[in-house]
């Protein structure tokens, strides 16, 4: 079994994917909407 240590860190980890994949997908999508308010007014 593993010890909690590595249980924690292993949800730590966990969480912090989810927070990079969240962000990666939004920041291009908010360029795009910001370039397109820029363009089109």
């Amino acid at each position: 079994m593993a010890s909690a240590g590595l249980q924690i860190l292993g949800i730590i980890l966990t969480l912090l994917g989810w927070v990079n994949a969240l962000v990666s997908c939004a920041l291009p999508l908010w360029k795009a909407l910001l370039l397109v308010r820029l363009t089109f007014g």
